[in-house]
């Protein structure tokens, strides 16, 4: 009776590990769809976010600001933030970005990198740039962006923190966000062991997906 016991188990672990697998997936799918929606709401409508923005604004003491219980330090501080609530109150209505599973595919590529060692950036472990990992799925525009994040872990804070930009002088996460001439995104989130989080967004004008 002893082997039919522990043959059970193991299927019934099996099965376990199985379906927490799929459970996690599937939120890891739905996080990415909320942050297409926020990066679309605050595309379509930039005077939405100020509020977002004035609220976190008030978390700040110099350059430490309180995220989630814990008092982590920024490059510019407050500033930054009302820089970020300037460029909204002058910005105008773009079209909202279109999901591509393709551009997901090279998103997710350089996620799997960067929850193994967030230091790479936008270059892969294999040396490949971002327009070389979307060529492998396919082909398109002339036009290709990538934005990568780490830390947040809601929707919402990881657009308000592209849009804020902290210490990227050039503001180029934000400028991907509002570039019109973008019109497709694929986004990848994904944690470690550790806790980590880390999103990456990729954007481009146009791409035919290779079915690879």
């Amino acid at each position: 009776m002893k082997i039919p016991q522990i043959k059970s188990f193991l299927w019934l672990s099996f099965l376990i590990c199985l379906f927490s697998n799929l459970s996690f997936a599937q939120d890891e799918a739905q996080i990415e769809q909320e942050i297409l929606k926020e990066l679309n709401q605050i595309r379509t409508d930039p005077q939405s976010y100020i509020p977002y923005l004035e609220e976190y604004k008030k978390q700040f003491n110099g350059t430490n600001v309180e995220y989630q219980g814990a008092t982590m330090a920024t490059s510019e501080g407050a500033k930054a933030v009302d820089e970020a609530i300037k460029f909204l109150q002058k910005q105008s209505k773009l079209e909202a970005f279109t999901y591509s599973a393709g551009l997901t595919k090279p998103a997710r590529l350089q996620l799997t990198d960067l929850l193994e060692d967030y230091s790479l950036g936008h270059i892969g472990k294999d040396k490949s740039t971002a327009p070389q990992r979307i060529g492998r799925f396919g082909k398109g525009g002339k036009l290709y962006g990538e934005n990568v994040i780490d830390v947040f872990k809601t929707p919402r804070d990881i657009v308000m923190m592209l849009i804020v930009d902290d210490g990227v002088k050039s503001r180029g996460h934000r400028k991907n966000i509002f570039n019109k001439t973008f019109k497709l995104a694929g986004v990848a989130h994904g944690s470690n062991d550790s806790g980590g989080h880390v999103t990456v967004i990729v954007f481009a004008d146009k791409f035919i997906e290779n079915g690879n």
